[in-house]
């Protein structure tokens, strides 16, 4: 506090207070980039209801 400049808008409080915290994952064993000459937006395409059929099938 007082002249430091490092208070509650730049110190370690106010930097949490406006920034979100985000998961990063990284796969490790098989990766995710598509195969035999698929397109990346047709790959998205499959994963998006691939992982939407395994959510609502409850399987993680």
């Amino acid at each position: 506090m007082g002249d430091s400049g490092l208070g509650r808008r730049h110190g370690a409080d106010g930097l949490l207070k406006r920034t979100e915290a985000s998961a990063v994952a990284h796969q490790r064993l098989q990766g995710f980039a598509p195969r035999g000459g698929v397109k990346h937006e047709q790959w998205a395409r499959i994963l998006t209801r691939a992982f939407k059929t395994l959510r609502a099938l409850g399987i993680r």
